[in-house]
């Protein structure tokens, strides 16, 4: 009876030993682990396998995490000990791993239109103070009141034959007040005439030439009208500026080298004649110390400017404005002529045999904007027929292009025609 017992207890715990191994395997087997089974991280056991709770690094292999395991947004910044700075996120390199980053820049979008101009912006500083005018060691008024014919006079004649010991180290000055002054002059080297009004002090020619000058003379701000010549230039170291020209054949004719002309206007209508003529039949010598700066020419026939020079030398012409639309705008016969900035309207806008640079211009040609031998334009537009006279070197840079060629030898680069499409470079 005893040994039954025994043998019963032992069979109990046999069983309930069998069971509990049962079912303690089937749970290591089985996927029956809930998120709830697992003991959270305390937080302050390290990755000790063998103390505190939660899953340690120990617990998973090499190679054992994939992107399929990870849900998103379950691997955030904190959990890698990493606080990102607002506007940064996390990103991972190779180089550097965990990292806090802007992100990576993308591929540069294409350029957008070009937006409106912005309003003006202020007036930049004043430049400096320019040279000092010339000193004048006498006056000479020239007024339509009582004249005393010493210092005042009714006349610019009068006033010229009363100076007689002007000198390089005695320059005198002819004042010309408001008034007509009908009669043709002859200067006088080192005395200046000068009107106090542009518009309002008017010199009259009566003779062929309204002012002969001579070296050493400059003409300012005056109204110079009729005559067959406005004013003479047959010697050197002279000038006129800041002058009108009206209703003579030629306005301003330069025989002579140290000649400037600058801010003048030549009007005429009817007349076959030039607005500035250079050379006149004889080929100008020192023709770089020549200037023509800010000039506006109208005229309704035959040439805004000619020019026979020396081809040694380069002649500068800047800042001009032609319109003549019956006629020629600039005519080039002989020489080397550099133009910038010019704004040429005429029959032929620019024609000649020598040689010409045109930058900055724009041309247009009723007829023909360019019948030449030798000429370039440079970042200018063109509008007219180009008409290359011995099939020479014409030759256009970014330009603008509107018209037709006539002739051979015209070469183009960077240019575009009149709707901007482009022109194949090259020799047409």
């Amino acid at each position: 009876m005893k040994t039954s017992k025994i043998r019963l207890v032992l069979a109990v715990i046999f069983l309930y030993v069998m069971f509990v191994f049962t079912t303690a395997a089937s749970a290591a087997t089985g996927d029956n682990i809930l998120s709830g089974n697992i003991k959270e991280a305390d937080g302050t056991s390290g990755q000790d396998t063998n103390t505190g709770a939660g899953i340690k690094s120990g617990h998973i292999q090499q190679n054992a995490i994939t992107t399929d395991k990870i849900a998103a947004g379950a691997v955030t910044a904190t959990k890698l000990g990493i606080v990102c700075p607002d506007g940064q996120y996390l990103q991972f390199s190779v180089v550097n791993g965990w990292i806090c980053s802007v992100g990576t820049p993308g591929p540069i979008g294409p350029q957008g239109t070009t937006g409106e101009a912005g309003p003006q912006g202020p007036i930049g500083l004043t430049g400096l103070q320019g040279p000092a005018g010339p000193t004048y060691a006498g006056t000479k008024i020239v007024h339509k009141g009582m004249a005393d014919g010493v210092n005042t006079f009714n006349t610019i004649t009068d006033a010229l034959n009363a100076i007689t010991d002007n000198s390089t180290t005695n320059r005198y000055v002819v004042n010309v007040m408001p008034g007509l002054y009908e009669e043709s002059i002859t200067g006088k080297s080192y005395v200046d005439i000068v009107g106090a009004s542009r518009t309002g002090s008017i010199i009259s020619g009566v003779g062929e030439t309204t002012i002969a000058a001579v070296d050493h003379m400059f003409i300012r701000n005056l109204t110079i009208q009729n005559g067959w010549y406005g004013v003479f230039f047959s010697q050197s170291y002279s000038g006129i500026s800041d002058c009108d020209l009206i209703g003579q054949m030629d306005g301003v004719v330069i025989n002579a080298d140290h000649t400037s002309v600058k801010n003048v206007s030549y009007t005429t209508s009817g007349l076959s004649g030039v607005g500035i003529s250079l050379g006149d039949g004889i080929n100008v010598t020192g023709v770089s110390t020549i200037v023509i700066r800010d000039i506006d020419i109208r005229s309704d026939n035959a040439y805004g400017i000619t020019v026979q020079t020396d081809p040694s030398e380069v002649l500068n012409i800047s800042d001009v404005n032609i319109h003549n639309s019956s006629g020629t705008g600039i005519a080039i016969n002989s020489g080397r002529v550099q133009i910038d900035h010019a704004n040429i309207y005429a029959s032929v806008a620019v024609i000649g045999w020598g040689t010409a640079t045109c930058n900055s211009c724009t041309i247009t040609g009723v007829a023909d904007a360019v019948r030449f031998a030798t000429f370039d334009a440079n970042n200018s537009t063109v509008d007219g027929r180009i008409y290359n006279i011995y099939g020479a070197a014409v030759h256009f840079a970014n330009t603008k292009f509107t018209g037709t060629l006539s002739g051979t030898g015209v070469k183009t680069i960077n240019c575009f025609d009149g709707d901007y499409n482009t022109i194949t470079d090259g020799v047409h």
